[in-house]
């Protein structure tokens, strides 16, 4: 063949030639670069920002147990209400009630019927008026099981007979304390108002008295109340010729003001337990005559009271004689509760009513007492503690009511001794310290009752802590918030008791947690590297701080005390490549902040969602990918600054990655093909063919 042949035949298939070549290159090419599809750039990992301080209305208080017995361990329980005690069902709770200790006039031959007490909280004493021994006795009972008498004063003529007590604290007036006062109906000849000074542990001193009538009664009741100029007024009801009650001014203790006396009825009608309203604008008295009836006055104008009307409240038992009244509760200062009864063997009746109309007095509920109650009752929270008498079985002693939901009062315990409490007729609740305190006239005996819960009945209660040291205390850091908590102790023999307030409403400031930390540092990293990272947080009650971190290598570490919003630095290093989550907390003497996270990428790369890939030789390339739905590690492939991934163990590369274009995903990766990879093996065939025919032309 001649060379301008084989040049011409060169020229028309040099196009041809061109092409079998490129599609040659293209083939092998397709064969060893996977298939890259468009991804969007790699996800950006940001923490979220903490919204401090963490808010918590609390406040904390100390509650203590005591006994006197030897225990090695007791449990503190509480429960919470937020607006009132209704809300956590009061009406499951039943007490049980135990003898604590009791004083009786073979003792101590003063104690001779004993008719009146005043408790003394603030100073733990008790004030006791015995009738017949013409005594004012004062006792220690801060610690109930050991009634201590601490001081008393006797006087035939100035105490004769003396019946109604009740004592005020640091009494004050034109810039003179007077220290405590107390004030005291007595007489022998004459009825009389006394003033007297019981200044702690000394002997009680007569300041001064009061004629109130020239005949001589036994029973003389009185109350006092504070008016808005800083007076302290006292009004007296006694049985006299006439049923009269006298209002006296005693803000000058020393020197007894009589203000006004008003009759209010005939001969052998006694009046009874004087109750004002809330306002200390009506005097309510209660008549024990042949019906019981309430008569109310107007005392706005102190030197002439006015008569407004009486009550007799429609009941199954109305000719009731003998009535008690009192304001139990709280934020429902128009309820009022009152003891009746007929006779001193049948039963007596605990009545709620609504006074919010002075002349239309409704009743809202009752409840039997089975048994028979003196008129003098003492009511505290949700208790009231009533005297209980049969006759035809001669038991006598105590019953203690729940009336803290006044619709569903009910008996929730009672307690029976046989030489101590017969005819018990005057009792004391201090739910503060779970006791009943109660004189006995038949018995001459002044005595103290543990009154507990009993816990299995209700449902509200939470049980806080078990303290194994003696002594039994808790620091109580009111877990629900600002509200109402009643507490309640439990032993191995269950017979403990509450020092501390046994319901707190927390009003105080706030206190609150320290705000979550801020933590600031950096969060990628190299192994075997330290880094520094600043802690902040704010005490909102001013205390030093303390801070806590949890590295998430199983190290810890902990700063010194430090002032509060100062900053902390720590340092620390990483040993091994991967992903860490720093967590920190502040701490004060209130309690803990919440957790603050901060996570930091040592020699790791994240490749979006899928997971990421570590530097486990911290050489600069990385090793390993960490697969997140597998939670395996596995081998990577790598061409030049690409990394090919094998996320689920099959032997396959399923994705590839470099810094450039990112997360890629390989199709059809399982049989590693590419699209018209047919086509292009007919193609080459076709041209292998066309070579060899031309070849032999030639």
């Amino acid at each position: 063949m001649k060379k301008e042949d084989v040049l011409m035949n060169f020229l028309r298939y040099k196009k041809f030639f061109h092409i079998i070549l490129t599609m040659t290159v293209l083939f092998f090419l397709v064969l060893h670069v996977p298939y890259r599809a468009s991804m969007p750039s790699p996800d950006v990992k940001t923490l979220a920002s903490y919204d401090g301080p963490y808010e918590c209305q609390n406040s904390t208080a100390t509650i203590k147990a005591w006994t006197n017995e030897s225990e090695t361990d007791v449990t503190l329980y509480y429960r919470y209400s937020k607006d009132n005690i209704s809300s956590w069902d009061p009406g499951a709770d039943y007490v049980d009630l135990t003898l604590a200790d009791a004083v009786l006039k073979t003792q101590d031959i003063d104690m001779y019927y004993p008719q009146r007490l005043w408790f003394d909280e603030e100073n733990q004493l008790m004030y006791i008026a015995c009738r017949l021994s013409h005594t004012l006795q004062i006792y220690d009972v801060s610690t109930h099981w050991n009634l201590t008498k601490i001081t008393q004063l006797k006087d035939r003529t100035n105490l004769a007979y003396i019946h109604g007590i009740k004592v005020i604290n640091n009494w004050s007036y034109n810039g003179i304390n007077y220290g405590n006062i107390l004030l005291a109906t007595a007489g022998s000849k004459k009825t009389m108002f006394l003033t007297l000074s019981v200044n702690l542990s000394t002997t009680p001193t007569i300041l001064d008295s009061e004629a109130i009538n020239v005949r001589f009664t036994t029973l003389g009741y009185l109350n006092y109340f504070i008016n808005e100029t800083g007076n302290l007024i006292v009004v007296v009801t006694e049985q006299a010729p006439i049923a009269r009650f006298t209002i006296f001014d005693a803000s000058n203790p020393t020197d007894i003001v009589n203000l006004s006396e008003t009759i209010i009825g005939t001969f052998q009608e006694w009046m009874l337990n004087p109750t004002f309203d809330p306002t200390h604008r009506y005097l309510y008295t209660s008549k024990w005559g042949d019906n019981t009836t309430v008569t109310i006055h107007d005392i706005s104008n102190l030197h002439a009271p006015v008569y407004v009307g009486y009550q007799l409240p429609e009941r199954p038992m109305n000719q009731t004689k003998q009535m008690s009244m009192r304001y139990p509760y709280s934020g429902k200062e128009t309820y009022i509760i009152t003891m009746n009864r007929t006779t001193i063997d049948n039963n007596c009746q605990l009545t709620v009513l609504d006074i919010s109309d002075p002349l239309a007095w409704t009743i809202v509920s009752d409840v039997n007492a089975y048994g028979t109650g003196e008129f003098q009752p003492d009511y505290y929270g949700e208790w009231a503690a009533v005297r209980y008498y049969n006759g035809k079985t001669n038991n006598s002693g105590l019953t203690v009511f729940n009336i803290a939901d006044p619709y569903k009062m009910f008996q929730a315990g009672y307690y029976v001794h046989p030489s101590i409490t017969v005819n018990s007729h005057m009792q004391w609740v201090d739910t503060n310290r779970s006791r009943i305190f109660a004189l006995s006239y038949t018995s001459n005996a002044f005595y103290a009752i543990n009154m507990s819960r009993n816990l299995s009945q209700a449902e509200s209660w939470h049980e806080y802590e078990v303290d194994t040291d003696k002594p039994f205390e808790w620091e109580f850091d009111f877990p629900n918030g600002i509200g109402y908590y009643e507490f309640s102790t439990r032993g191995s023999d269950e017979d403990y008791h509450i020092t501390a307030d046994c319901r707190i409403f927390s009003t105080a400031e706030p206190l609150a947690p320290p705000t979550i930390p801020l933590i600031s540092g950096p969060t990628i990293g190299n192994q075997d590297t330290t880094y520094s990272y600043s802690l902040v947080s704010t005490s909102v009650n001013d205390d030093m701080l303390q801070f806590t971190v949890d590295w998430g290598d199983t190290s810890t570490d902990t700063s010194d005390l430090l002032p509060n919003g100062m900053t902390c630095i720590m340092n620390h290093s990483w040993m091994d490549a991967g992903v860490y989550t720093i967590s920190c907390k502040a701490y004060d003497t209130y309690g803990q902040s919440e957790s603050a996270n901060l996570i930091v990428l040592i020699d790791v790369q994240y490749c979006e969602e899928i997971g990421y890939l570590i530097d486990d030789t911290n050489d600069g390339v990385y090793d390993l990918f960490y697969s997140n739905d597998t939670g395996n590690e596995t081998i990577v492939g790598q061409y030049d600054e690409t990394y090919l991934l094998d996320i689920d163990e099959d032997g396959t590369w399923e994705y590839t990655y470099n810094s450039t274009e990112g997360l890629i995903e390989i199709q059809n990766s399982e049989e590693k093909e590419t699209p018209g990879y047919e086509l292009i093996l007919i193609l080459y065939a076709i041209s292998i063919v066309v070579i060899y025919r031309w070849k032999r032309k030639n």
